[in-house]
């Protein structure tokens, strides 16, 4: 798919067009992702950046995890728009009550075994806290804000988690603050290099063919 100006005014069309009030009580659009037939979606997103198109398409190079083929990745008023592959499956909270200890078992496995291939990947020898291409990170479940960073070292991203309290500053008596200053203790390692991971993998970003 070609990146140009015409191409992406197509994707934004395709996109209005299917969320429509019609076309949404017609079509199914699940977390949010625009199905565009049977091989092609259309991920848009404000909590997202383009590193997460780059981070895919690197993970496809690299190792055997399957991730779906990016065609297409652009910003449009702050709103990043991914089009990529369709991948064929449902969600993995689709009939878990109905799977047997067995079949959950193996679906656990598997996921270690791709996280841990992911995770495997060597770092670069500067490699820091941030997204593939450098950037902040983008996870929802941190506090305040979707973006944090790029931090320099594990340290610092755990000093700005704890809002850049350090020991010395923490003298109140009581367990709020033991639990504090373990915490703080912990957060300063030691840490072995930074590893490149999935950012928020929940149950409704996994496929199951089976």
């Amino acid at each position: 798919m070609v990146d140009n100006k015409i191409t992406r005014a197509v994707v934004l069309l395709v996109f209005r067009m299917m969320t429509t009030r019609l076309a949404c009580q017609v079509f199914h659009h699940p977390s949010n992702v625009i199905f565009v037939g049977s091989r092609i979606c259309i991920k848009p997103s404000h909590f997202t950046t383009l590193a997460e198109a780059e981070a895919m398409k690197f993970i496809s190079t690299k190792i055997t995890v399957p991730v779906p083929k990016i065609y297409l990745a652009f910003e449009h008023k702050g709103k990043v728009y991914i089009v990529m592959q369709r991948i064929k499956g449902r969600s993995l909270p689709a009939g878990w009550i109905q799977r047997s200890a067995q079949s959950k078992e193996r679906i656990f496995k598997q996921l270690r075994q791709m996280v841990q291939e992911i995770r495997n990947i060597p770092s670069p020898e500067n490699s820091c806290v941030s997204n593939l291409l450098g950037g902040p990170i983008c996870d929802q479940r941190l506090p305040g804000q979707a973006h944090w960073g790029p931090f320099k070292s594990i340290r610092d991203f755990h000093r700005k988690l704890r809002a850049d309290i350090e020991l010395e500053n923490v003298k109140e008596p009581g367990d709020v603050s033991r639990e504090l200053k373990d915490l703080i203790r912990f957060h300063e390692g030691p840490w072995s290099k930074p590893v490149l991971t999935h950012g928020d993998l929940e149950l409704t970003s996994i496929s199951m063919l089976a």
